[in-house]
């Protein structure tokens, strides 16, 4: 690079890279818990939510209803919103004035700022849209081409978000972008969990429909 800041992790990962004109960076702008059927407080359409089960021992269906203006979690959640940069208003989120700002070339737009939030997502994996077939995991599970994230301990299980942007979850009738926290193989998985269910018309009862969006996988950063 010419002129700028560019800042890597380990084994040489991307961080930031002012001369890319094309990223922002993502912040977390808020937090919160949700009942069973809950909707998701200060979100707008853009936004980036993770969320996981509020309870860590969970084995069930996890998913939201992202078709509705205020998005809601099919059972009690934790969750947080992510927003560009450029939208997160606070300057002052770290308990100071003083921090690293980065903009665009334009001199205006922010891509960075480190006084805008106290926390970060961590990424421990990322899928591609049509990663995954589809399955309907409400009978026998099936991990067959549907294990989003395998956890190493009780507490990586008990920690670990989903994002939840393009998920549609209907219950017994169908559920698009879903999945399955299934805590009874000791130190969990979450399964890809997404069909339709025609009701045995034409000799077809479910219908696996795969992922049309990117899921990411990760952690709270603190």
């Amino acid at each position: 690079m010419a002129y700028g800041i560019q800042v890597t992790g380990s084994n040489n990962k991307f961080v930031l890279d002012s001369t890319l004109t094309t990223t922002t960076y993502l912040a977390i702008t808020n937090e919160g818990t949700t009942s069973a059927g809950g909707a998701i407080s200060g979100y707008s359409a853009g936004d980036l939510v993770v969320a996981r089960p509020s309870d860590n021992n969970y084995s069930g269906v996890f998913g939201g209803k992202f078709n509705l203006a205020a998005p809601t979690i099919n059972v009690a959640a934790k969750y947080y919103i992510l927003k560009p940069i450029s939208a997160s208003t606070s300057t002052t989120a770290n308990g100071s004035n003083y921090g690293v700002v980065v903009f665009k070339a334009d001199g205006t737009t922010k891509t960075y700022d480190s006084r805008s939030t106290t926390k970060g997502f961590g990424i421990k994996q990322v899928w591609s849209k049509s990663a995954f077939f589809g399955h309907y995991q409400g009978g026998t599970l099936n991990p067959t081409n549907a294990t989003v994230y395998t956890s190493t301990s009780a507490d990586d299980y008990a920690s670990t978000y989903v994002s939840l942007n393009g998920s549609m979850e209907a219950g017994a009738t169908a559920a698009f972008d879903s999945f399955f926290y299934d805590k009874t193989t000791g130190t969990g998985r979450i399964l890809f969990h997404s069909f339709i269910n025609f009701g045995g018309f034409l000799g077809i009862q479910y219908q696996s429909v795969p992922n049309y969006s990117e899921i990411l996988v990760g952690d709270l950063i603190t």
